[in-house]
C-alpha cells in the first residue's frame, strides 16, 4: 500500500522540526564549551524536568535564536562571543550560500562577529564547518609574517565539526586562564 503524499504544511513542519533538533544539538555542544561545567551538569540532570530545565537555560550563555528575531541574531547565540553561528541541515545544503547569508546578516546588524557555518546534509551523520580563511586564522589564532591579502582572507575552507568544538574549547580554556591570572 502506497504511503499518502505529504501536504506542503506537513513537509514544512517536518523541516522546521529537523532544523530545531539540529540547532538544539549544536547549542548543547556549545554549552559544553562556553558554560561552566556545573551548569552543564545541572542542565543534563534536569532534562527530564522541563520547568527546571527552562529556568537553568536562562543562566546559560548559549541559546537558540527565536524565529521571530529573524536575521538579528545567529541561529545559535553565544553571549559575549566573537563567532556568529549559522546552521543548516537539509538536502543540497550550500555552505557557501549560508556563509554569504551570515555575512550579510552580520553586516546588516552592525556586528563585528565572524561567521561560522555548520551544516549537515540530509541523510548524513557528519557535520561540516565552513569559514573564510581569515576566520579560520582568527579561530586558530594564527598570525603570518605578512598580512593576508583580501583575496587570501576570502578563500572558503571546510573543517570537521569535532575539530571546531575542540578548538573553541581550547580557546575558551586559554581565555579563562588569562583572565583569572591577570
Amino acid at each position: 500500500m502506497a504511503r499518502p503524499k505529504s501536504t506542503p504544511s506537513q513537509v514544512g513542519r517536518r523541516s522546521r522540526l529537523k532544523g530545531k533538533t539540529f540547532e538544539a544539538e549544536i547549542a548543547r555542544d556549545l554549552r559544553d564549551v562556553f558554560d561552566p561545567p556545573g551548569l552543564v551538569k545541572k542542565l543534563v540532570d534536569a532534562s527530564r524536568f522541563p520547568k527546571l530545565h527552562r529556568e537553568l537555560l536562562k543562566r546559560s550563555r548559549v541559546r537558540r535564536a527565536r524565529q521571530s528575531e529573524g536575521a538579528k541574531h545567529s541561529d545559535v547565540v553565544v553571549e559575549d562571543c566573537a563567532w556568529w553561528f549559522e546552521l543548516s541541515t537539509s538536502a543540497g545544503v550550500s555552505p557557501i550560500r549560508k556563509l554569504a547569508q551570515a555575512e550579510k546578516d552580520i553586516y546588516d546588524t552592525g556586528s563585528d562577529q565572524l561567521p561560522i557555518v555548520i551544516t549537515r546534509e540530509k541523510g548524513r551523520q557528519s557535520i561540516q564547518v565552513t569559514v573564510r580563511m581569515g576566520t579560520l586564522m582568527a579561530l586558530y589564532e594564527l598570525f603570518t609574517p605578512a598580512p593576508l591579502t583580501q583575496r587570501e582572507k576570502d578563500v572558503v575552507v571546510q573543517i570537521d565539526y569535532p575539530d571546531l568544538i575542540d578548538r573553541l574549547r581550547w580557546n575558551e580554556t586559554r581565555h579563562h586562564r588569562k583572565t583569572s591570572h591577570g
